[in-house]
């Protein structure tokens, strides 16, 4: 039993290495997006897409990846604050959201099979303001 536990979790270096390979994809995208909004030529617009979704086709294949061998996101935005899959980071108000609810992922966890790899960073709402 043991034994399995070691090499069902041998990977856990490896995926914390690749989870910083994702995370850069996906402030590569952001900042596309954010370059495509500040643009106003059609050209460079075309070229910034086409950028954009080359990463998001790379992001997509690199999750598929991960996936096959027992890696998955944490789901957090708008689920209960758990302790045990998700750290705080800040706590603010938000009509939107009820007390104890996640309501912004500032970096995202992972799960490798059932262990946290890396738990995600958010903010937690307190509730409507008063």
């Amino acid at each position: 039993r043991d034994f399995d536990q070691q090499l069902k979790y041998a990977n856990v270096p490896l995926v914390r290495n690749l989870i910083e390979v994702v995370d850069n994809l996906y402030r590569a995208l952001d900042a596309a997006s954010q370059e495509s909004t500040d643009r106003r030529q059609p050209a460079d617009a075309t070229q910034t897409a086409a950028l954009r979704d080359g990463v998001q086709m790379v992001l997509d294949q690199l999750a598929g990846v991960l996936g096959k061998y027992g890696c998955q996101r944490i789901e957090s935005v708008g689920h209960e604050f758990d302790p045990n899959v998700h750290e705080a980071i800040a706590q603010m108000a938000s009509p939107e959201y009820a007390a104890g609810v996640v309501m912004q992922e500032v970096a995202a966890g992972y799960l490798l099979h059932d262990r946290v790899v890396r738990p995600s960073s958010v903010i937690v709402s307190t509730g409507a303001a008063k």
